[in-house]
């Protein structure tokens, strides 16, 4: 990006020009987020058995509180898209305030909150007294540090909503490489400095994150749009910003906090039929993740493009341009779809050599992949959604269908006997039924009556 380009209109561009100025690196950039979570797996697997499964433990924590951290991240797109649609980016400034201060206090709170009932909470699941001191030990450096990493959510969003998807990638890359670095260093120690173990893991995450607040903030600031942080911000606050940020964003945060203590239920169904399923359903999940990158990617496209054509008033402009995202993100997935329907074996025999797991994970990755050419639509219609001020099909329509799968998984696969496949199939259904009920939501056009897009 041209460093004096502070920000794209992507409404001037070639509509396929601007769908992969923005989806293709939003992918990487997922992808690149994804190589972060396997270097900190590597590391903390080198400590042992039980360490690794505190790390494992507590994942579905931390993802259920950063789906929290979304608040801030889905309204920073989306309100600063539709700034620059409106071209009143001189207003990206005060909308970046506003969710600053959402993200600092939503953090705080959950900290303050979780601190105290960390090991309770991990006793809750289960787990054996040295799994959960070893939990414990992992996830304190994360909760200290809530408010700093919520704030790196909405920094690196308002980038997407100025149009550029090229500096989170970079930014996330940096990231990577610094993990790389610290990891080892903190977790084994070096020289006369004793390693952290578990904890330092924790710790250069957080670090990691850190890195990229001050790189995102100044960078921001760089092109004029980083809040004064000299200046006095009660003043500049107003409750109906805060009002706009919530209504955006706390739908899309509650189904994402919801989806992931949904899946800890279903992996209670899944755990049933031994710990073979229990690892196809892990190793189907990581493959699986190629086909949702590239997914996440249009989506994040589909919000930011929304938004700016919002903005700008051209609604029947931004209907076409979600729809087209659609059509290409379908044309990007059926590639994987293709592999995962006829050559995924040899995929998984190259992850695993266990021929139970190597055949539940090859027929989970066979059903569900057959789903993702409709079921694509759930994420790229919610971003979507997002884009135009609506996130309220996320919550209708994806939350209690996903909620569905724990008792239809224990329906067909115990009560009807299908073992493993039921789980699967109450999975490939319901992101069939959710990806087709989006598309007819977002086809009524009834977001275009609303008034939540105003950029007053």
């Amino acid at each position: 990006m041209n460093p004096d380009k502070t920000h794209i209109n992507l409404t001037e561009l070639p509509l396929a020009r601007a769908i992969a100025k923005m989806a293709i690196p939003s992918s990487l950039m997922m992808l690149a987020e994804s190589l972060y979570h396997i270097v900190d797996a590597f590391w903390v697997g080198k400590l042992g058995a039980e360490p690794l499964a505190s790390v494992t433990a507590v994942s579905f924590v931390l993802w259920s509180l950063f789906s929290i951290g979304e608040i801030g991240d889905v309204a920073s797109q989306t309100l600063l898209a539709q700034a620059v649609g409106a071209d009143k980016v001189e207003r990206v400034r005060n909308r970046l305030r506003h969710c600053l201060v959402v993200a600092f206090v939503s953090g705080t709170a959950l900290a303050a909150i979780m601190l105290p009932l960390r090991d309770w909470i991990f006793s809750l699941v289960g787990l054996e007294p040295e799994v959960v001191a070893s939990a414990s030990e992992y996830v304190f450096p994360w909760f200290v540090s809530m408010p700093l990493i919520f704030l790196v959510f909405p920094v690196l969003a308002a980038f997407r909503g100025l149009g550029d998807t090229s500096t989170p990638l970079r930014l996330m890359l940096v990231m990577v490489a610094v993990n790389v670095w610290l990891d080892p260093l903190l977790i084994w120690g070096v020289g006369p400095f004793e390693g952290l173990g578990v904890a330092g893991a924790a710790w250069a995450s957080v670090i990691c994150h850190a890195v990229a607040l001050v790189l995102g903030a100044w960078l921001l600031h760089r092109r004029g749009f980083f809040p004064d942080l000299t200046r006095r911000w009660r003043g500049n606050l107003q409750r109906k910003w805060f009002g706009r940020i919530l209504a955006v964003g706390l739908p899309i945060a509650s189904n994402g906090m919801l989806f992931s203590m949904i899946y800890v239920g279903l992996t209670k169904v899944i755990s049933s039929f031994g710990s073979a399923s229990v690892a196809a359903i892990g190793l189907g999940h990581r493959i699986e993740s190629f086909p949702y990158f590239v997914a996440v990617g249009f989506s994040m496209a589909a919000t930011t493009l929304a938004g700016q054509y919002i903005g700008a008033g051209k609604f029947e402009d931004a209907a076409r341009a979600v729809w087209k995202t659609c059509l290409y993100c379908f044309v990007a997935i059926l590639p994987l779809v293709a592999v995962m329907l006829f050559a995924i074996e040899p995929i998984v025999r190259f992850f695993i050599d266990d021929a139970e797991v190597v055949a539940i994970c090859s027929e989970y990755l066979r059903i569900v992949g057959a789903c993702w050419t409709i079921g694509f639509l759930e994420i790229v219609l919610t971003g979507a959604f997002s884009g135009v001020s609506n996130s309220l099909p996320a919550l209708v329509i994806c939350t209690p269908l996903t909620a569905l799968r724990i008792p239809l998984a224990y329906v067909l696969a115990v009560k009807l006997g299908w073992g493993p496949s039921g789980v699967w199939w109450a999975i490939a259904s319901s992101s069939v039924l959710k990806g087709l009920l989006m598309a007819f939501w977002f086809s009524r056009n009834r977001w275009m009556k609303t008034r939540g897009f105003e950029t007053a």
